[in-house]
């Protein structure tokens, strides 16, 4: 048990907790002694029904908009099997009153990451996260699920010269999904997810006929995961967990499989930690002309992945060392996601936590790190890349206020493997130095502020980041509360790649730019409580990213560019603007039963207009044509103890 007083920053514990002993969940109390406790069937149904109507621009000059009604409805089901273990399950589920994500425009090799915010997948799915949360990578990631279609940009290379796409979902629909979670009374955990997504087309029109045609993006997929977690003495714990990926037809599935251990001696002094995880990715031939021997034969692009570490945690000094490899054909990307693959990292950090300053301290508690990490290719072994990291995070005694600073730096030169898009190229990249700065006031106050400060270099002459950011909530009342969020940025003379060809050869011609990137990220959030049973949280948010190129190179072998002449006369120059607008107001009508109405706006404009400011760019952006959808979502929660009483 605990309690959290906001207005005096108090945390209390019934149980005593230090701070400066390993693992808070292993310090706390146990409630014994309850007996004779005959807990009743536990088994609901939410059936939902859903109205509602969508506007889509169709035409930019002129402005076209089509309509389309929207009703939909579906089940949710949860059935305590017993005391420990419930079975919750959802069928043609609909998330539409869930926020909006914040999309950026996105340069990287990778994909952008998004948060969950679906409840199906928020709610009770602890089990399922089993892999360390300061790694930057999961072999479980919901997103997945009922995400972007699998084949979404394998549509556009299906399209003829006088065809045009006039639809591509870029969400998925489920069937159903369904998770089964508990702990037998030997303290082993058991969690089972899977959800079925469906058929997913995209729509193209001939320019000419006006005739269309219908386009797989997505076909049938099923998804499953399966966790055994067995919990040991000292908040210590192992696990087994398998994804398993398969899709209808033709289409790769993939089979991921991995053993965790998360081990703390008796002191609560040591904990050792790693995982060992394998994955079997299985393309499939799609015609007779197929030249991989694994793909024609059916066989599974094996691959593997492992972490092994060591943390101490005595008193207030502690340090970890890591060391992790991923060979170059492990993929998890299937059902999990991950940034790259045929790396190791081998890791150094060193931290210090005073909570009990002295009486001079200005601080009630603080702390410093410093780490260091040397990275390397695995196939063929060759180095990547050195960084290091030094910080300061403190909380002021008087004022509540907290400050902190981070130095991030790869201080020599290094090579990146993934921004050239190529297997077996690279790109030599100068070393650099990034400083982050922030002052938090008093969280207890109405009125709370957050500011950071950015600033990065390197040798390259004039190529300086700068950043800065702002966080602000103000508590009006017990009923009213607003939030704002500003963010901005400016990248000078960032390097990264433009565009590719072929040369004679079959070769290809990797262009890249320096360029200049802006980045504007500006939100505003309300609620307002009505009461006990009703609230509105409304949302908009807009989000400019500017690029500017100012030369053109060619990519080497060995890693430097060269200038070339080859894109002269080509605009490669990005304005690109996204507005949001989420709006849910909820009733709860009766106890668990809910009336959501839900408005959508969403704007997405883009253009090569680079000289636009940023106040042009948000006059230009309302100009766009723009989605709207309007919807009613009721959800009645029917349980069936009191329908049996009925």
């Amino acid at each position: 048990f605990n309690r959290n007083v906001n207005n005096t920053g108090e945390y209390i514990l019934w149980s005593p907790v230090d701070p400066n002993v390993y693992g808070i969940i292993a310090q706390w109390g146990a409630l014994l002694n309850l007996e004779n406790i005959t807990p009743p069937l536990r088994l609901s149904f939410s059936p939902y029904l859903n109205a509602g109507y969508q506007w889509t621009p169709i035409n930019d000059d002129p402005v076209e908009y089509s309509g389309e009604s929207i009703l939909n409805g579906g089940l949710d089901v949860k059935y305590g099997i017993n005391e420990s273990f419930t079975i919750d399950a959802t069928v043609i589920p609909n998330f539409g009153e869930v926020q909006s994500d914040n999309v950026i425009l996105n340069l990287s090799p990778f994909e952008q990451q998004f948060n969950e915010r679906r409840p199906f997948f928020t709610e009770g799915v602890e089990i399922f996260s089993q892999m360390f949360n300061f790694l930057p990578y999961n072999m479980f990631y919901s997103r997945r699920i009922g995400g972007q279609p699998f084949l979404y940009y394998d549509v556009y290379d299906q399209v003829s010269a006088d065809e045009e796409i006039i639809e591509n979902p870029s969400e998925v629909s489920l069937y159903n999904a369904t998770k089964f979670s508990g702990r037998t009374d030997k303290n082993l955990g058991i969690g089972i997810l899977n959800a079925i997504a469906a058929e997913e087309y995209a729509v193209e029109e001939s320019m000419e006929t006006g005739e269309t045609r219908k386009i797989l993006s997505n076909p049938i997929t099923n998804y499953n995961m399966i966790v055994f977690e067995q919990a040991l003495k000292n908040n210590s714990k192992i696990s087994f967990t398998n994804t398993n990926t398969l899709r209808e037809g033709i289409y790769r599935d993939a089979n991921v499989s991995q053993f965790l251990y998360d081990l703390t001696n008796k002191k609560k002094t040591w904990n050792l930690w790693g995982f060992g995880n394998v994955s079997q990715v299985y393309d499939k031939p799609k015609d007779e002309s197929e030249e991989n021997e694994n793909i024609k034969n059916n066989k599974p692009e094996t691959g593997t992945s492992h972490a092994v570490g060591v943390s101490n945690f005595t008193g207030r000094w502690n340090f970890n060392i890591s060391h992790e490899l991923m060979t170059k054909t492990y993929d998890h990307n299937d059902m999990g996601i991950q940034f790259g693959n045929n790396f190791t990292n081998n890791f150094l950090g060193l931290n210090y936590n005073n909570y009990t300053p002295d009486s001079s301290s200005k601080f009630s508690n603080y702390n410093a790190w410093a780490n260091i990490n040397y990275r390397t290719q695995v196939e063929p072994l060759r180095y990547e890349e050195v960084s290091i990291s030094l910080g300061f995070s403190g909380n002021f005694k008087k004022s509540f206020w907290n400050t902190g600073a981070n130095i991030f730096s790869k201080p020599i030169y290094y090579y990146d493997y993934y921004e050239p898009r190529f297997e077996g190229y690279k790109f030599h990249h100068p070393s650099f130095v990034f400083l982050n700065m922030w002052l938090g006031s008093d969280y207890r106050k109405d009125l709370t502020f957050n500011w950071s400060v950015d600033a990065g270099e390197s040798p390259i002459p004039n190529d300086p980041y700068i950043g800065g950011g702002q966080y602000i909530n103000w508590n009006i009342n017990d009923k009213f509360s607003i939030a704002h969020s500003l963010n901005i940025s400016k990248d000078h003379s960032n390097f990264g790649f433009v565009d590719y060809d072929y040369d004679a050869d079959d070769n290809p011609i990797i262009y890249f730019g320096r360029r200049n990137i802006t980045n504007v990220d500006n939100e505003i959030s309300t609620k307002f409580i009505f009461g006990p049973k009703m609230n509105i949280i409304a949302r908009a948010r807009h989000y400019w990213g500017k690029v500017v190129y100012l030369q053109y190179y060619t990519l080497l072998d060995d890693g430097e560019i060269a200038n070339t002449d080859d894109l002269d006369g080509l605009n490669y120059d990005l304005n690109f603007n996204i507005f949001n607008v989420d709006f849910v107001y909820a009733w709860e009508f009766a106890p668990g039963s809910y009336m959501n109405l839900i408005w959508k706006n969403n704007i997405f404009q883009y253009d090569d207009l680079s000289a636009d400011n940023y106040f042009d760019n948000v006059s230009k952006t309302f100009d766009t044509p723009q989605s709207n959808g309007l919807s009613l979502k009721i959800i009645y929660y029917l349980d069936y103890l009191y329908l049996k009483k009925v």
